[in-house]
């Protein structure tokens, strides 16, 4: 599928190539169905939205960079695509926050101060707010740079009501910088999810047991690398 990555790229009409690919592609179409809903945390420019419309009944996105939600607002319309985008971040709480822009990448933005970065005033929602309405949600996929476990906090009763499976990036340098402690939320995690790591390393799912998550928490830290995981409720 091709995607406008810009503004600009929009309004020359600049189709860019920007289909993921790899493992994380493979296990992301693998887990949709057709008729069933989708949630994109950290949507982009549609990246995994725009894909993820072409087998689901519905997609919901939350991206809330204006630049970055312009972009996929066009890319919607160019393919009349079955989303619906707020521009807001996704958390733990119903306020305004802070969005730190990363001047090198515009998938690199977060919701926690880092020294040196400019910052504009955000909407932040909890899932379980803002899509209150929708009676079923089948897939969430969450891209937050290192506020994943916040989102998890915001949509409990979406937790709690629905068959869910999740995708998730997982940084344990992010998670601790935005003040989580990653091994212990890999065993809150566990509590509810099964959980297998989106191995780009192996180039397959890798199931969690205790050997591998203490082997995948070193490589990651000797690598200074992220991982996704997934998650599916038991």
């Amino acid at each position: 599928m091709n995607l406008f990555h810009t503004h600009s790229d929009f309004e020359n009409h600049v189709l860019i190539f920007s289909t993921p690919v790899g493992i994380e592609q493979q296990v992301f179409k693998s887990c949709l169905r057709s008729g069933e809903v989708m949630v994109d945390v950290g949507a982009n420019i549609g990246t995994f939205a725009l894909p993820g419309s072409e087998i689901c009944e519905q997609v919901y996105c939350f991206e809330p960079d204006l630049d970055n939600f312009h972009t996929l607002q066009y890319n919607i319309a160019h393919y009349n695509a079955r989303i619906q985008a707020f521009q807001m971040a996704a958390g733990d709480t119903d306020s305004i926050t802070s969005l730190y822009l990363s001047p090198e990448s515009n998938g690199d933005h977060c919701v926690f101060p880092i020294s040196g970065r400019t910052s504009i005033a955000v909407t932040m929602t909890k899932l379980d707010t803002c899509l209150a309405h929708v009676p079923k949600i089948d897939f969430v996929k969450i891209d937050t740079q290192g506020w994943e476990p916040q989102v998890i906090r915001g949509m409990s009763r979406i937790i709690q009501n629905n068959e869910l499976k999740i995708m998730l990036e997982f940084d344990p340098a992010l998670l601790q910088q935005a003040g989580t402690d990653p091994v212990a939320w890999l065993k809150e995690m566990q509590q509810t999810f099964t959980l297998s790591d989106i191995s780009e390393r192996y180039g397959h799912l890798m199931k969690f047991t205790t050997e591998y998550e203490q082997d995948l928490l070193r490589y990651l830290h000797r690598s200074h690398r992220f991982t996704n995981l997934l998650c599916v409720k038991k």
